[in-house]
């Protein structure tokens, strides 16, 4: 079985992956809501999602919208965008040990099983 080391109150726990996996706090930024399907699904296995979307006056009635995403980067566990201008603060937010996923390198993969443990283990590869 495989165990993820957590930190909580500054004591070190292994927690079991399958336990962890389904319960992630995931950022979504969209350019043109293209990512708002991936939110939704990740949403029903119980996570819970942010979506900052450009466009959103197109969905106002979406649960969990938010404005300026930067204030919430740090309430992300990962933070997954579709906006190609967004590929370098990216890059430098990875090297600062935020989990980024371009949502163009996840839809050319194929997922079984809970999409949430999949994109988790797409970020362990990274």
């Amino acid at each position: 079985m495989k165990y993820v080391n957590i930190q909580r109150d500054g004591i070190n726990h292994l927690i079991p992956f399958s336990e962890v996996v389904g319960k992630f706090n995931y950022l979504f930024i969209t350019e043109k809501g293209r990512l708002l399907g991936l939110a939704e699904k990740i949403k029903a296995e119980g996570n819970d999602i942010k979506i900052n979307f450009k466009e959103r006056t197109a969905i106002r009635h979406m649960q969990g919208l938010v404005g300026n995403w930067e204030s919430w980067k740090n309430w992300a566990d990962v933070i997954v965008y579709d906006d190609p201008s967004l590929m370098q603060r990216a890059e430098i937010m990875k090297k600062n040990g935020y989990l980024c996923i371009d949502f163009n390198s996840l839809q050319k993969q194929k997922f079984e099983g809970k999409l949430s443990e999949a994109i988790y283990k797409h970020l362990e590869g990274n």
